[in-house]
């Protein structure tokens, strides 16, 4: 009878962890979003750049943004949700700035590119999702998709 217990714990216990896992990669949105081809391809920024442009606030456990040229996308996993608004805050902050600075460069030197990353600003998302916090700055038929892998 000992026996039977301990291998049906043991049984147990090689199953639990395997479940977890699975259950865990389905609930990030991260790896949804990066499964979709046409962001197979996204560059990811050095950590240089999101502490030059978000900071490091101690809140922060995890910051991640990737580029192509059909837009970019930032991650920012956060240690408590209380912090949530405070991310969205300088995330916006950070979409205000670059959306100055681009429109500034249009006016001297109008171009078609300038114009179409000038438009991504016009569907960008800044949403949260629990402890995630993250952005789309991206062309519009690419929202669509963005948008629905990370519901």
């Amino acid at each position: 009878m000992m026996k039977r217990l301990f291998l049906l714990f043991l049984t147990l216990a090689l199953f639990l962890p395997a479940c977890a896992k699975q259950s865990g990669s389905q609930d990030d949105p991260r790896k949804q979003l990066f499964s979709i081809s046409e962001f197979a391809s996204l560059t990811r920024a050095d950590d240089d750049f999101v502490e030059t442009n978000f900071g490091d606030p101690d809140y922060l456990d995890e910051g991640e943004v990737y580029f192509s040229d059909k837009g970019e996308v930032g991650f920012f996993l956060l240690e408590d949700t209380r912090y949530v608004q405070e991310m969205i805050k300088s995330i916006e902050r950070y979409l205000s700035t670059e959306r100055d600075s681009l429109l500034a460069l249009a006016e001297l030197y109008p171009t078609n590119e300038l114009e179409t990353r000038l438009r991504r600003f016009d569907h960008a998302k800044v949403e949260a999702r629990g402890a995630l916090v993250y952005y789309l700055l991206l062309d519009p038929e690419l929202m669509e998709a963005a948008s629905a892998a990370m519901k």
